[in-house]
């Protein structure tokens, strides 16, 4: 069996954009952190850079790169890890004054943990 057709050239591409699409339906989803808080309450930006970096774990670039892909706006710098966390901790200002006590203490840890500060 030739190796063509185990893994048929551009494959990783279609692998590639198979995951970012299957990312894109997460978005659709309603988010488990962000359960109970009202649509508006964040911006689309904010909203996609929170749940899919804080809640599902994803590195700041594929973020960046899925909301690139989807069009969504991005604030403007030089770092890119850089212009993901500025929309994690815009989201965060709105949504921690809303939590009781020990949800927040959960919340902080995990933003801390996806921005690098342990």
């Amino acid at each position: 069996m030739s190796n063509e057709t185990i893994n048929p050239p551009g494959g990783n591409r279609n692998r590639k954009r198979d995951s970012i699409l299957a990312t894109v339906e997460l978005l659709k989803k309603e988010s488990v952190l962000l359960k109970g808080f009202p649509k508006g309450l964040l911006t689309p930006s904010e909203r996609a850079a929170f749940i899919l970096a804080v809640e599902h774990g994803h590195e700041l670039l594929y973020v960046l790169q899925i909301m690139n892909r989807v069009g969504l706006a991005i604030p403007e710098g030089t770092n890119t890890q850089t212009r993901i966390r500025i929309l994690i901790v815009s989201a965060a200002k709105k949504i921690l004054p809303k939590l009781a006590q020990p949800e927040r203490e959960n919340l902080i840890r995990k933003i801390r943990e996806t921005l690098g500060q342990r």
